[in-house]
């Protein structure tokens, strides 16, 4: 059963300077939440993949090779709008909002995931 190491936020499309700039900018954020997280077993994910969308097209998750992907509604253009610690909240938020969709459909415990995004709040969103 694969271990949840990875948790991802993306704006999909192909590869182009914004969602490169997007996925810098909304990694260290992700890659705290991965560190403040206990090893979370699932049976068949070890990735989560946000998309986020301006509109939501499909509300259940998918998962393939591992990943387990959902769209999460986010207004993406506002981010590149924001300073810097406006996008670490922005970033917490959406994947606040993606766990809060994602969980009671894959049956993930909730508790892990919420500890790990206060504790993040707590720290101030520095992943050091």
């Amino acid at each position: 059963m694969p271990v949840l190491t990875d948790i991802q936020l993306i704006i999909p499309g192909p590869p182009d300077a914004m969602r490169g700039q997007f996925n810098r900018e909304t990694r260290c954020v992700a890659a705290l939440i991965e560190r403040l997280l206990p090893k979370i077993t699932t049976a068949d994910s070890w990735k989560v993949l946000f998309k986020c969308v301006s509109a939501v097209r499909k509300d259940q998750y998918l998962v393939s090779g591992g990943v387990c992907e959902l769209e999460v509604r986010s207004d993406v253009e506002q981010f590149f709008t924001l300073s810097d610690p406006h996008k670490k909240e922005w970033t917490l938020q959406a994947i606040e909002d993606g766990m809060g969709k994602l969980l009671p459909q894959t049956g993930w415990p909730q508790e892990p995931f919420q500890q790990a995004i206060e504790r993040a709040k707590a720290l101030g969103l520095v992943n050091e």
